[in-house]
């Protein structure tokens, strides 16, 4: 997943100019139509990412991506204009050797791109010798600063007319593929004559027999690596579709240059296909349609087989998001971005919502200028998706928006997961809070977070960092860019490079990076392979290939070894396996035990002397899921037995998770925020660290699977944990919660065997009476259905001595009309109060009285029995102490109140109190509730 940071930088090689007649550029601004000749129109950026192409309506400009520069710029002169339309959109050829203009006479103009290496461009002059010491990578940095940026030439190359008009054109390898309008037909153009010097190839759209014949193409888009395009037509149908291999066009009589299948067809107003993307690492087709909607189709073969995966919302009413003007995936493929007339908005790749400027406050982002946050012409990626590059519509500004992105984005690593690393374009950011003693304020102190700086000279010659991975132990770190690779010591802050450039760039990591112990292996391009077969001959392997999690299991068959693979999980954009994590699979109060191994384990529950060591992780872009027992899964996947999968325990989190944080029994996410102030004239965005326990989740998949003994063992390993008590609430609260309506029999319901396992528990008294004050009133009666009585709880609570807790068991009893007409019970707890000199308490217990009694009658009357003398009233006579107090009803419709009561040392994933008073008013502070002090 990805995450803005930071505040977004301005470029523009086209300022906005005062409208003076004088002015070569207003004028053919006004020949062109425009009024401001200044604006972005347009940008493109090349396949390796280091060059972009932006237009205006009369100028066309080449920036370098990384630093982002201007290279080169061309202007068409008024005539040209004249005769030819304005610019409307730019392509560029992948290798960047070539840049297409469309105007809107229906015109290609082409340019060449020439980069001279011997000519340079933004060298810095220095004046003298700097006699400050300076490292070798200072040095190195300095002169590649004298040395500047290589010259790019924009040369005049053709003028092509379309005679048909364009609708939309593709630029390829090979060819511009042109789609006309009238008539409705496909034109290839070759970049060079092939061998029999032809150059264009035609096909009418009414001759492909699978599309409708009545429509004409408005937009393509091609992705090379899956060999696949996807077009869109003007009845709002999309189709994936191929070029024809030169055989098959020789062989067949109407000469067919593409076959295709339609994926998308419209069944309602407001689905009509506008825009698509394709991703290629996790064979998705995004398709986005008229009112803001995102289809995602899964692209299974090349045989038409493209179901629908999931649907995206609008982040927004359309009336605030507008038409999608542009989408695209990432580099990567692990996150999508829309942009809309308004706005723009992240998610991940299964569709996890993300960051979003609809979350701005309009008004200031206008008076600020910020365009990026309130329109988005077209975007493209940069630095291979570490960088955001945007256009807004009528501004002549290019704005730049630094991302970070998980390491498991370049590296599937399960030390990447467990460890949260995130990468930038110049920085690594190690999240430090794992070696916290409490998660008292890991949320809130941003200082959790360490920046290492990447090397600067490695950086220089190696950018974009492609791949970044941390050790299970968190002490070191790796990264590989276009060549070669580097590593750091988190303990000593120190680099180690190659000394010798010639070393970095004999080699390309390929197949990933990875720690074992203080051993770093890489998979490299290389001669001579070992066998596989050896590898994978007694072992079980879980890989994860187009979204799919895929189990194959080893077993020898006459000698010779014999593969079983079995797809486990779908949509599924990262895993993990507990095993994997080492040193941060210690529990809260003492460390796990080895894992057995798989001819020692059984197969049913969670074992006591594993206790989710062997569990197996994953998110699948709505909810994290778990198999508690990876042997168990293991057993069930097997071919020899003829067993469903056991289902996983389902969590469903607010926020993008990124960590599995075993021994706290929580899942760690990051939030994106977008900051806006009045104090400054820009907007910012940063993440914050957002968590949820897992633990009650997993207790209670223990206990719907009649295991209390394994809920037990599990329980037992995290009773140290701070805000155990609250997990133990939480779980009790989730099955009220689904019960309260259901009107389940004792056989089918949870609630008995939940409360016969809480019960074991010393903080049972005050779990049930937390469970009651977050919850309605209506769920009181469901939840003492299978509990002893208020009165009985309240007689333990004063026993042991928890008066607050027993306090709240008053209001119950309250609610129940079962206090009695003498109101013993608060008298009794009052006394304890007065007693241990819990004046807080007796405070709070004499509102209770004046609650049920507004005269003030039964409080003073409560005191004398007490004998505590009234300030100015005299003691009546020892006749009026047998006086019964009286005990207002409660009346109907109980109000609720809340306060923030969140159990200490919580994550921030608890829910808010709920305060009951008898004369239906929220009282500022309640004690009645047991804290910590």
């Amino acid at each position: 997943m990805y995450w803005p940071v930071g505040a977004a930088r301005i470029y523009s090689a086209n300022p906005t100019r005062q409208k003076d007649p004088k002015d070569h550029d207003f004028q053919r601004g006004k020949e062109s139509g425009q009024d401001d000749p200044g604006s972005v129109l347009d940008l493109r950026t090349s396949r390796s990412g280091h060059l972009i192409a932006t237009i205006t309506a009369v100028t066309m400009t080449i920036w370098q991506a990384s630093p982002i520069v201007v290279l080169a710029t061309t202007s068409r002169s008024v005539s040209s204009i004249r005769d030819y339309g304005p610019n409307v959109a730019v392509l560029l050829r992948p290798d960047a050797s070539i840049a297409v203009v469309q105007t809107s006479n229906g015109f290609l103009v082409t340019y060449s791109l020439i980069v001279d290496p011997s000519n340079r461009v933004y060298q810095q002059i220095r004046d003298g010798d700097n006699q400050q010491k300076t490292t070798g990578a200072e040095r190195l940095i300095l002169e590649q600063e004298r040395a500047g940026l290589r010259e790019v030439n924009i040369k005049f190359r053709m003028v092509i007319r379309i005679d048909a008009g364009i609708a939309a054109a593709l630029a390829l390898d090979h060819e511009v593929i042109v789609a006309t309008k009238k008539p409705a037909a496909v034109q290839c153009i070759r970049w060079t004559p092939d061998s029999a010097g032809g150059q264009t190839s035609t096909e009418l759209v009414s001759r492909m027999a699978w599309m409708s014949t009545r429509s004409t193409i408005q937009a393509m888009m091609y992705d090379r690596a899956m060999s696949l395009a996807v077009w869109i037509t003007s009845d709002g149908r999309a189709y994936a579709v191929q070029r024809c291999p030169e055989a098959s066009k020789e062989l067949d009589e109407h000469r067919s240059l593409f076959r295709g299948y339609g994926f998308h067809n419209p069944e309602n107003s407001g689905v009509e296909a506008t825009k698509a993307a394709i991703n290629a690492r996790f064979s998705l087709l995004a398709v986005g349609c008229l009112e803001g909607e995102i289809y995602v189709y899964t692209a299974r073969d090349y045989a038409g087989s493209i179901p629908l995966s999931h649907r995206i919302h609008a982040p927004a009413s359309f009336g605030t998001t507008g038409h999608i003007t542009c989408l695209s995936y990432s580099p990567d493929g692990y996150c999508l971005l829309a942009g809309y007339e308004h706005g723009w908005a992240l998610w991940s790749v299964y569709g996890k919502p993300g960051a979003s400027s609809f979350s701005a406050d309009t008004h200031m982002s206008k008076t600020n200028d910020e365009r990026w946050l309130t329109s988005v012409g077209n975007f493209s990626w940069a630095n291979a998706g570490s960088e955001l590059l945007l256009t807004s519509i009528n501004d002549s500004r290019l704005w730049a928006v630094e991302m970070a992105k998980s390491a498991v984005t370049g590296c599937f690593s399960s030390a990447n997961i467990s460890r949260t690393l995130l990468l930038t374009k110049s920085h690594l950011m190690i999240y430090r809070g794992f070696d916290l003693p409490s998660t008292a304020n890991m949320s809130a102190n941003a200082s959790l977070w360490q920046h290492v700086a990447i090397p600067a000279a490695y950086l220089m010659h190696q950018r974009p960092i492609r791949s970044a991975v941390i050790s299970h132990d968190g002490r070191y770190i790796a990264i590989a860019g276009k060549r070669g690779l580097a590593h750091y010591s988190v303990s000593s802050g120190r680099w180690k490079t190659f000394e010798v450039s010639e070393a970095e760039n004999a080699f390309v990591v390929r197949g990933g990076i990875c720690w074992y112990q203080h051993i770093l292996i890489a998979a490299v391009e290389s001669d001579g392979d070992g066998d596989p077969l050896q590898d994978v001959a007694n072992a079980s392997v879980l890989f994860l290939v187009d979204a799919k999690l895929v189990l194959l299991q080893s077993s020898m068959h006459e000698g010779n070894p014999k593969y079983d693979m079995r797809v486990i999980a779908h949509n599924v954009e990262y895993f993990d396996l507990m095993r994997d994590q080492g040193t941060l699979l210690d529990s809260p109060s003492q460390s796990l035990p080895e894992s057995p191994s798989g001819e020692e384990a059984s197969i049913t529950g969670i074992h006591a002397d594993r206790a989710l060591r062997d569990s197996l992780w994953y998110f699948n872009g709505e909810s994290v899921q778990c198999w508690t027992d990876v042997e168990d899964l293991l057993t069930c996947a097997s071919t020899e037995n003829d067993r469903d999968l056991p289902p996983p325990v389902s969590l469903a989190t607010d926020f993008y998770p990124i960590s599995i944080w075993l021994n706290r029994g929580i899942v760690l996410g990051l939030d994106p925020e977008l900051i806006q102030r009045r104090d400054v004239h820009f907007a910012m965005f940063r993440y914050t660290i957002r968590t949820q326990l897992f633990l009650p989740h997993i207790l209670r998949q223990c206990l719907s699977d009649l295991d209390p003994a394994a809920a037990s063992v599990l329980a037992l390993r995290y009773q140290g944990l701070p805000y155990f008590s609250h997990a133990l609430e939480l779980l009790l609260h989730m099955v009220l919660d689904d019960e309260v309506d259901a009107n389940l029999d004792a056989e089918n319901s949870l609630m008995p065997s939940v409360v016969s396992f809480l019960s074991a528990f010393p903080d049972f008294l005050d779990i049930v009476v937390q469970c009651t004050r977050k919850t309605e009133v209506r769920s009181w009666r469901t939840l003492f259905a299978y509990l002893p009585s208020p009165q009985r709880l309240f007689e333990e609570a004063l026993e042991k001595g928890l008066l607050k807790t027993a306090g709240g068991y008053l209001l119950v009893l309250h609610t129940f009309q079962e206090l009695e007409t003498s109101s013993e019970q608060c008298i009794r707890l009052l006394q304890k109060a007065k007693e241990v000199g819990d004046w807080d308490l007796c405070k709070e217990l004499g509102r209770f009285l004046m609650a049920l009694d507004t005269s003030g009658v039964t409080l003073h009357e409560a005191l004398r029995r007490m004998s505590i003398e009234i300030p100015g009233k005299a003691n009546d006579d020892s006749s009026e102490r047998n006086l019964l107090l009286a005990t207002p009803r409660p009346s109907k419709g109980l109000k609720q109140y809340r306060l923030n009561g969140d159990s200490p040392g919580a994550p921030d994933c608890t829910s808010s109190e709920t305060v009951l008073s008898p004369n239906g008013t929220a009282d500022s502070e309640d004690y009645f509730s047991s804290r910590s002090g």
